[in-house]
């Protein structure tokens, strides 16, 4: 009996070891693989980053390209032309990696929005006929213009009801302020994005703008559109010049207005650097027609 409850001593410490040990095991390994899990997670962490980083200098790069690129053609040319352009620039720099996407496009060719209100307050009526004008020919409510001008102007007196209720009365900063202006459908904005500015002083790029703009410009209705699609076959033709755009007018039956100009003052440089699954993208618009000017810079 003795001896048998010696045995059962020993084999109840031995069971108890046993577990200690697993449960010592069980602990150390789960310790490993967090261990191991983090320093996965923070070195996927810093290339992630340093991938980032990589991307961010190949759009900041690219930016550099399409000034020095809309540079060279400003002062070569008397006109700017086309509207938009796109500029792939596939493994740029020798012994680096990733591709470099630009976007340039002339802001000249659309219509300010901020230009609705002059800086004395009053509203300019040419661009808010042409507004109204747009917002027919794209089916958009011709009231947006009136929320927009009054959320801008520094008056309180509504155009539309409530639409002076809790206005900026200053200019928009971005275009994206028009989503958090009460009143406004977000389909209205998708639809007048391609063809709105904050740039700019108002006059137009005949060699830029498309249909929808140009024939916003005219304010006989029945020949407006008619008289859009003879610019733009013109222009296809042959760049629009300062020469030109008289005889251009003169066909039209119209004096050519001051308003009227064949080189922009404002463009937006998209520039996309991509290093593998990694994209970096800036935004930004620079002024021409003084001094070399950015007038807007965004990094995402």
């Amino acid at each position: 009996m003795a001896m048998g409850k010696k045995y059962n001593i020993l084999v109840s410490r031995s069971g108890t070891v046993l577990i200690v040990v697993l449960l010592a095991v069980t602990l150390m390994t789960a310790f490993i693989v967090e261990f191991a899990f983090g320093i996965y997670v923070s070195t996927t962490a810093i290339n992630n980053w340093s991938t980032s980083q990589k991307a961010s200098l190949l759009a900041k790069s690219g930016i550099s390209l399409a000034v020095a690129y809309t540079k060279r053609n400003i002062n070569r040319y008397g006109y700017s032309y086309p509207g938009k352009a796109t500029l792939p620039f596939p493994e740029p720099f020798s012994g680096e990696e990733g591709d470099i996407t630009l976007l340039i496009e002339d802001e000249t060719g659309k219509l300010n929005i901020n230009a609705l209100v002059y800086p004395n307050g009053l509203t300019n009526e040419r661009i808010y006929d042409q507004m109204r004008r747009l917002c027919t020919y794209l089916d958009v409510p011709t009231s947006m213009v009136d929320i927009i001008t009054d959320w801008i102007d520094p008056d309180q007196e509504p155009r539309v009801r409530d639409s002076e209720d809790g206005a900026k009365n200053s200019a928009l900063w971005t275009l994206g302020e028009l989503y958090s202006i009460p009143g406004i459908e977000q389909e209205w904005i998708q639809t007048l994005l391609p063809y709105i500015t904050l740039y700019g002083d108002g006059k137009i790029n005949f060699n830029a703008a498309d249909e929808p703009v140009l024939a916003s410009l005219f304010d006989d209705v029945g020949l407006a559109s008619e008289r859009a699609e003879k610019i733009m076959k013109r222009r296809l033709e042959a760049p629009i010049t300062s020469a030109s755009i008289n005889r251009l007018f003169a066909d039209l039956g119209l004096p050519k207005p001051p308003w009227a100009i064949v080189k922009g003052t404002h463009f937006r440089l998209i520039s996309t650097g991509i290093i593998g699954e990694v994209k970096r993208v800036v935004d930004a618009v620079i002024q021409v027609d003084k001094r070399y000017q950015i007038n807007y810079w965004r990094e995402y």
